[in-house]
């Protein structure tokens, strides 16, 4: 899982999935490989995997809470941007929800798109991946009470489709985190669809993941 850093194991996780897949695409002839991250956990092992590689563009969307939300690292900031010749390619969009003296909405899809639209987009169109790996995490979504954020199915085809709409022709979906299996399975099968190039049917896109809806109370409490 993408919080495996090169020398140790951490977060649930013994082999860095999406990095050694990275590395291997590359063995076999692409130049550019974009890494894009919305699972609701910095991807602090693939970051260090990648820091100063110019031939990597790592994108982490990312509950940060100040460093007070797991991996607990201050190199989830957005100040964290790459070094040496990979400087301007490490993209964090930390978000700021719980913790000391915070209190704010959980960021759901108005505020995931906006930052396609704004900051992943754009520099994923300027790096001109040849491949595209996504860390897929569905422990941001709506119901999923250890991210405490609002996504929704709807919200994950959005930036999949966004994706894919690069044009590489090569996009690898790599699952990540998701703790509450039904809405999980509901967010997977919305990234399947963007992925096939398929709109969600207008009943799923205006259907609430377990009966909850923007703004509703989780299933339980954020994590600390």
């Amino acid at each position: 899982g993408h919080h495996v850093e090169p020398e140790k194991a951490m977060g649930f996780g013994l082999f860095s999935n999406v990095a050694v897949g990275a590395r291997h695409a590359q063995s076999l002839g692409a130049k550019r490989v974009l890494i894009v991250d919305f699972d609701v956990h910095h991807g602090n092992g693939t970051q260090k995997a990648f820091y100063d590689d110019d031939s990597v563009l790592f994108v982490s969307l990312h509950r940060h809470d100040n460093g007070s939300f797991y991996p607990l690292e201050a190199d989830a900031g957005a100040d964290f941007v790459g070094s040496g010749s990979g400087v301007g390619r490490n993209i964090n969009v930390p978000w700021a929800v719980r913790g000391k003296g915070i209190r704010n909405p959980p960021p759901g899809d108005a505020d995931f798109a906006h930052a396609f639209s704004e900051i992943v987009i754009p520099a994923a169109k300027e790096f001109a991946p040849d491949i595209v790996f996504i860390s897929a995490g569905f422990d941001s979504a709506f119901g999923d009470s250890m991210g405490g954020c609002q996504l929704t199915p709807t919200g994950y085809h959005h930036m999949v489709a966004a994706l894919a709409a690069l044009g590489t022709g090569r996009v690898v979906l790599a699952l990540e985190g998701g703790y509450a299996i039904t809405v999980a399975c509901e967010c997977m099968q919305a990234c399947v669809l963007a992925l096939l190039g398929e709109d969600m049917a207008p009943e799923e896109a205006e259907e609430d993941l377990m009966g909850l809806g923007p703004g509703a109370p989780l299933s339980g409490p954020p994590a600390p």
